[in-house]
């Protein structure tokens, strides 16, 4: 007798939409990786659209999707959120998860387990388990934390979800870390997924005469690119820096390249789709990563499985990814050490299959999905 798939909900803040189509992407790629295996899997969302992604597209989609995608059954409810009340907010998330949830089990049955991503999704993942006795687990991805701006009901709602949860997972270590210290429980490390086959490396000319740096992520104050300028403007001519990404830190980022002197070398790309940003990584011999805060930094490994060496500051999982210098240089936040580092890249010679490889044998689908998929089982088993 043929035993049937194990059965997964995946319950998500956010889909990749027309509105962005590059959020949530990571907890895409885990539902896809997971169906490639075998596992009856589904992704329900509730997006919130907010009012400047609204007026930017001046279009208005929001309602009820079906479909599915690379064997993942998707269900969502996009909707504008409503300004500064986070509270309704939540309220609306719980009350349309609810219904998406229970439109789903009327479809396709009780699942086995549930995997909150995030834990503003905790709520509907407990109702599963007390209405369904479905246990749930817990990935967070959320910077927030680090960064203080959780308000004291939402820090005890996590709080909630996470005693709650039959296992807890965070994104990097100093994440899994600040978590275990905050709320006294176990969390266990569990990186997101590369698409290895997409990002892989490619024959490069040689060009002695231009070093590229590329630097990938929103212009804001968090990612810090104001500090990669610095570093450009003490490298020499032949070294140049390509920012993918957009965020309102885009004209003053410009301002600061043209009083640097250095505007020449500076090619700011707006937003690059993920689908394309492989052949970005492709053009580059560094990625630099200035961040004040990150909870992973998936954008570090996307540039590994490209081949391509990494400097970073001593954000996210840096400090564990770049311990080898085979694979690139921790720098502090200071813009002749970041210099430095880049000017380390260029004069060294780098084995491009071994920084491929860590990335393949650490965050490949496979390796992924095989952990997630034996810890549901224990779950279940227990």
């Amino acid at each position: 007798m043929k035993l049937a798939p194990l059965h997964v909900v995946f319950l998500s803040r956010s889909y990749p939409t027309s509105y962005d189509p590059a959020t949530a992407v990571f907890v895409c790629e885990q539902a896809e990786a997971l169906a490639k295996a075998g596992v009856k899997i589904a992704q329900i969302a509730v997006v919130f659209i907010s009012w400047k992604q609204l007026l930017r597209l001046n279009f208005f989609g929001f309602g009820y999707r079906k479909f599915n995608r690379e064997n993942v059954h998707v269900s969502l409810y996009i909707t504008p959120v409503i300004p500064f009340v986070k509270c309704v907010n939540q309220w609306r998330r719980d009350r349309m998860l609810k219904k998406l949830m229970e439109r789903y089990i009327s479809e396709n049955g009780v699942p086995d387990i549930c995997h909150a991503h995030g834990f503003y999704n905790g709520n509907e993942a407990i109702r599963l388990k007390n209405k369904y006795s479905v246990p749930f687990v817990t990935t967070e991805h959320y910077s927030v934390f680090g960064r203080n701006m959780l308000s004291t009901r939402e820090l005890k709602m996590a709080n909630r979800v996470y005693t709650e949860s039959s296992a807890r997972i965070a994104v990097s270590m100093d994440f899994k870390s600040l978590l275990e210290e905050k709320y006294n429980l176990e969390f266990q490390y569990l990186p997101n997924i590369v698409d290895v086959e997409k990002f892989h490396p490619s024959e490069k000319p040689v060009d002695s005469k231009r070093f590229v740096i590329l630097s990938v992520g929103s212009l804001d104050r968090n990612k810090n690119q104001t500090l990669l300028l610095e570093a450009l403007a003490k490298l020499p001519e032949e070294f140049s820096l390509m920012i993918a990404g957009k965020g309102p830190d885009q004209k003053r980022l410009m301002k600061q390249a043209n009083d640097l002197g250095i505007q020449h070398r500076v090619e700011f790309l707006g937003f690059v789709p993920q689908n394309t940003l492989v052949s970005l990584f492709q053009k580059a011999d560094v990625l630099a990563v200035t961040s004040l805060y990150e909870t992973f930094g998936i954008v570090m490994i996307e540039a590994m499985s490209c081949g391509i060496p990494v400097v970073s500051t001593p954000v996210g999982a840096a400090p564990w990814l770049i311990n080898d210098e085979r694979v690139g240089y921790i720098a502090d936040y200071d813009a002749i050490q970041i210099a430095d580092a880049i000017k380390k890249v260029w004069t060294n010679q780098w084995d491009r299959n071994f920084i491929r490889n860590f990335a393949i044998s650490n965050f490949s689908s496979e390796m992924i999905s095989k952990k997630l998929i034996q810890l549901y089982k224990n779950i279940i088993e227990k």
